[in-house]
């Protein structure tokens, strides 16, 4: 029997495999620049293999998030804790950015973006995570009501339309 707070080492594992996919194409995609795609080059070929998987790590850890919030209740203070996470840390950039570049290389869309991030999509991520948590209690009651083969049809299909396809196709 599983006690409430023991870990599921399994989950633990798997989320720690989304977050290295996830860093990966974060790497290949964002951290080298200048590097062509369409050489016959061995590297670049890893580099592609790499960074194909960050859609299928964002999916896994997605997919995690929501088995743990399919019990539990999204509450006010909840939203409010991870809002307020976001505007700290978006606030603390925007801060050092401001401290470190000169005046004509920072936006008014930047500012924008920097004081308002969930409006504005700053980071894409959270602002996808921050209404997934509002509409959960309802995604749960549709998904508590389907049965256990529709479900499994609505994953596959999710899973070959939002990560599958992605992944494979340019």
């Amino acid at each position: 029997m599983k006690l409430k707070n023991q870990r599921n080492t399994n989950l633990e594992l798997l989320r720690i495999i989304a977050m290295l996919l996830v860093i990966a194409h974060h790497f290949v995609v964002q951290g080298i620049r200048g590097i062509p795609f369409i050489t016959t080059n061995p590297n670049t070929y890893v580099l592609y293999f790499l960074s194909m998987f960050g859609k299928i790590g964002v999916v896994i850890f997605i997919l995690i998030s929501a088995y743990f919030m399919i019990e539990s209740k999204i509450t006010l203070r909840k939203l409010l804790v991870l809002g307020g996470e976001v505007y700290f840390y978006s606030f603390i950039f925007l801060v050092i950015v401001l401290a470190f570049l000169r005046p004509s290389n920072i936006s008014p869309a930047l500012i924008g973006q920097s004081l308002l991030p969930l409006s504005h999509n700053g980071y894409w991520f959270v602002t996808c995570y921050f209404v997934l948590m509002l509409f959960s209690p309802f995604l749960n009651k549709c998904i508590k009501a389907l049965s256990q083969k529709t479900l499994l049809k609505v994953i596959f299909l999710s899973v070959l339309l939002w990560s599958i396809f992605p992944t494979i196709l340019p």
